[in-house]
């Protein structure tokens, strides 16, 4: 009894001091000097209201609408949600409308690009992630409650598209949000493409070859599912006229997502050519067997070099800070590659006897990497090397060459430890 009454004290401080805070903020006026500051943490505070609402209101949902009991085993996740429903709408409803007041006096604050972009980067995720639960569930010829997600999720995110549509975000993060739906949707579609075409080529590959083992039903109708619904939202998101000018936030963007694209191709290239490289010396199966896993690599090859090829010609001929800042990154990624595969090589053939197999699958993938990463470094690298008058001072630059010297100073003191233990062992007679 005692510890319920001291639950209940906290709870109500608690609510006391959330009311206390939204109180202050709604009260203060729009000409006080501080009004132009960030902005970010009444944001924050809707952010977390609103995600508490909408989880709150999909739980009561499903059980309401998709043949959930609203009692027995469900007693207490009802009644935790209906407590965050009672509480974070009406924190979420005050705050709404107190920043939409201030938007009209602050247009430029990036506090609400950033949310937008936040609610986008979450629930995006959580309709996605309801796509993959519903279709498995379809698959499976299985009754699903997660359909009510889609339209709960679905209709938050809409709303908010409509918000911005109706009140434009401004400001060097304006772009923000566009670019969170657009990498979600990206990655929801590259992985439902992913399977499309990797169940497509099985079927072709059964067709001439024995012993694949086929895709399972529900991940057939998962990968069409995404790509039914991300294909559409990533096109609206990202195809649309940007502005001529990218901003720091989409050379990042267009940044990570050509370093991954290519980095992908690379390593998934690697995979497929050690794999037939240790087909050719060892034959330990019949080809139909051993290559089965084939059609997906190729997918996922194939959907990698898309992915790199769109966002590196979005790019531009330009050296402008995204395509310098590309230009770093592969540098960066082919000489740490470099050093650590050159290493992992070299210790392998260390400890490897004379009479041990140098077509071992592991040899053959430390040495292509070692190939492969050798020559991402040195042609990134030199590229760097013709703008280096320019570029002396550019942050990308700087970054790399200190970030690479610590790393390499690392690897070369681990080694010299290494070197050193092995003497005094010898020294010392161990």
């Amino acid at each position: 009894m005692t510890s319920s009454i001291f639950a209940v004290v906290i709870l109500l401080a608690i609510l006391a001091g959330v009311g206390l805070l939204i109180s202050r903020l709604w009260h203060r006026h729009p000409d006080e000097p501080d009004q132009e500051g960030v902005d970010i943490l009444p944001y924050l505070i809707l952010a977390i209201a609103v995600g508490v609402a909408t989880f709150s209101l999909a739980r009561l949902a499903r059980a309401g609408l998709a043949g959930g009991q609203l009692a027995g085993d469900n007693t207490n996740e009802i009644a935790a949600a209906l407590a965050g429903l009672v509480v974070a709408s009406p924190i979420g409803f005050i705050l709404w409308r107190r920043q939409e007041r201030r938007r009209k006096v602050y247009p430029s604050l990036p506090g609400w690009p950033v949310y937008l972009g936040a609610i986008e980067a979450v629930f995006l995720t959580a309709f996605f992630s309801s796509v993959d639960q519903v279709a498995r569930a379809l698959a499976d010829d299985g009754g699903s409650d997660r359909w009510t997600n889609l339209i709960v999720y679905g209709g938050v995110v809409a709303f908010h598209w409509w918000a911005a549509r109706r009140d434009p975000p401004r400001g060097d993060a304006s772009e923000l949000p566009r670019l969170m739906g657009s990498g979600v949707s990206l990655i929801a579609l590259a992985i439902g493409l992913t399977g499309v075409l990797g169940w497509l080529f099985e079927l072709v590959y059964d067709s001439v070859a024995s012993g694949t083992a086929g895709t399972p039903r529900s991940e057939v109708f998962i990968s069409i599912a995404l790509l039914a619904t991300a294909g559409p939202i990533w096109a609206w998101r990202w195809l649309p006229t940007w502005d001529e000018e990218p901003t720091v936030l989409r050379s990042l963007y267009l940044g990570v997502f050509t370093v991954a694209g290519l980095g992908a191709t690379l390593g998934i290239g690697i995979a497929i050519v050690t794999q037939f490289l240790s087909y050719l010396s060892h034959r330990p199966v019949g080809a139909g067997t051993y290559f089965e896993s084939l059609p997906n690599t190729s997918a996922a090859l194939l959907v990698a070099l898309a992915i790199w090829i769109h966002h590196r010609r979005r790019m531009g001929p330009t050296r402008d800070r995204a395509v310098i800042g590309y230009g770093y990154s592969m540098a960066a990624i082919g000489l740490g590659t470099l050093v650590g595969t050159g290493t992992a090589l070299v210790a392998s053939i260390w400890d490897t006897p004379l009479a041990g197999d140098p077509t071992d699958k592991g040899t053959i993938t430390l040495g292509l990497t070692v190939l492969v990463a050798g020559a991402v470094w040195q042609y990134f690298w030199r590229a760097s090397q013709r703008h280096r008058v320019e570029e002396v001072r550019s942050i990308q630059r700087r970054v790399y060459l200190i970030g690479m010297a610590f790393i390499l100073g690392l690897t070369a003191a681990g080694a010299l430890i290494a070197v050193l233990v092995v003497a005094f062992q010898t020294v010392l007679g161990d």
